[in-house]
């Protein structure tokens, strides 16, 4: 082989080397910036509820007591130890809330109700859970039923990061009763129909270290 080839082959392997080291260093040091599309698919991760249609949604402002029964509780069920596992709340300082109202309801037409059903099935096809364990714990989302409304939290878990969606409706109109019979609402009448979405919380923040 002459002189000539000999040399080109060498500087065409030290070249491809110092390319291949360049691409390395690079793809090791240089982590990709947080871009905003990123960030929407964050929320595709998330699989957040979209707000139902043919509903009039307004965004409210919450206060610091609002946000507070929005929480999520939690409780040590599954600690390796004869004692009780702590408990407690987990409090979502921030997210969107949103109302609507449904006027001149019919009796027995349960809009608040028919339409959790369908949220129901939603949540939990795109892995909101009403309870999720986690470590030695296990986190539920809040729940309260009455003659009046309902009120149902779903929790998910992303990496370390937790969220709940909080689904609410309550009937107001005039009670009819008697000593004999228990009170039944007379309509028309109304349902307030209420959805709380959270912003993350770590979950090393907020249980017991």
């Amino acid at each position: 082989m002459k002189k000539e080839a000999r040399a080109f082959i060498v500087l065409l392997g030290i070249a491809g080397v110092t390319f291949c080291l360049v691409r390395f260093y690079k793809h090791d040091s240089v982590k990709p910036p947080v871009t905003d599309e990123a960030k929407i698919q964050r929320g595709y991760e998330w699989n957040d509820i979209e707000l139902p249609d043919n509903y009039s949604w307004r965004e409210e402002t919450l206060t610091d007591d609002d946000f507070f029964s929005m929480r999520a509780f939690y409780d040590g069920r599954y600690a390796e130890s004869e004692l009780p596992g702590q408990s407690g709340d987990i409090v979502f300082p921030s997210g969107k809330y949103y109302s609507t109202v449904i006027t001149d309801m019919e009796v027995n037409s349960f809009p608040g109700q028919n339409l959790w059903g369908k949220i129901d099935k939603s949540m939990n096809r795109n892995g909101w859970k009403m309870g999720i364990p986690y470590a030695e714990y296990e986190i539920q989302g809040t729940a309260a039923d009455g003659p009046t409304g309902s009120l149902v939290g779903y929790v998910k878990k992303l990496d370390n990061q937790l969220r709940t969606i909080v689904y609410s409706y309550s009937v107001s109109g005039t009670w009819v009763g008697t000593s004999e019979s228990p009170a039944q609402l007379k309509c028309p009448c109304k349902t307030t129909i209420n959805i709380f979405i959270s912003d993350p919380v770590d979950l090393s923040e907020v249980l017991p270290k």
